[in-house]
């Protein structure tokens, strides 16, 4: 649920960096984009728009962040839950490497799953924080403010 509200945010604010008037070009961009080409495609804008001002300091931390928690979600949504042990261990993916194929498992916990629902309620609120910079930089630029 919260995931979900992060992801309507970036596509929010995708639509509105690609026209102010309507959502509807926007839509059509981000129609069939997954998760991970939408952070992107907010990156990219974002770095554009950043070009023409200081780039806010935790920006780089801020797409760094929306990545990972976009990763944690994934594991906690695929994650064969019907293979999940006593300790908390459960089968999330094949992972290839030069030792060869193996099983990825991952612990989770109550309190490991309530962390994440933290941070994605966290990144929700510093990609609002974001636009509120970035929205305040267009006002002072149209006021002719440098």
């Amino acid at each position: 649920m919260y995931f979900n509200a992060l992801e309507k945010s970036l596509d929010s604010f995708i639509c509105e960096t690609i026209s102010d008037r309507s959502d509807r070009p926007g839509l059509i961009v981000i129609q069939k984009l997954m998760y991970a080409a939408k952070v992107d495609l907010f990156k990219r804008f974002s770095e554009e728009f950043n070009s023409c001002f200081t780039t806010p300091a935790d920006f780089d931390d801020l797409i760094k962040e929306l990545i990972e928690v976009g990763k944690l979600r994934n594991l906690v949504v695929h994650a064969d839950w019907s293979s999940t042990d006593e300790e908390g261990y459960t089968y999330v993916r094949l992972k290839t490497s030069s030792n060869g194929t193996f099983q990825e498992y991952v612990q989770f916990s109550v309190e490991s799953l309530n962390s994440l629902v933290e941070r994605i309620i966290k990144a929700n609120h510093r990609l609002s924080d974001y636009w509120e910079w970035k929205y305040e930089r267009m006002q002072d630029h149209l006021r002719g403010v440098s």
